[in-house]
């Protein structure tokens, strides 16, 4: 798999384009879990019971904020870009 972001780091991980815009539906699980869970060395599934409640770990739980936050901003940029590319295109 290529790295699309080679610069784009969470956490000290380097996210390939797949895992950063993977499950953008609601039809799979969110692969955010997957990565703070590789960050925190701990299981996808801990991190998802911190998420739902469950559970209790700030630690966990602010790093999950802030890659899903981020993740927003990026892929609002990336929309912005595109529309503004569209916009200049016609």
């Amino acid at each position: 798999m290529e790295f699309l972001y080679d610069d784009c780091k969470f956490g000290g991980v380097i996210l390939k384009k797949q895992e950063l815009f993977m499950n953008h539906s609601k039809k799979g699980r969110d692969d955010t879990a997957s990565i703070v869970a590789e960050i925190h060395g701990v299981s996808p599934s801990y991190v998802r019971m911190i998420t739902n409640g469950k559970r209790e770990n700030a630690e966990i739980l602010s790093t999950y904020m802030e890659i899903k936050q981020r993740k927003r901003q990026l892929i609002a940029e990336i929309r912005s870009e595109k529309s503004r590319k569209e916009h200049y295109a016609n």
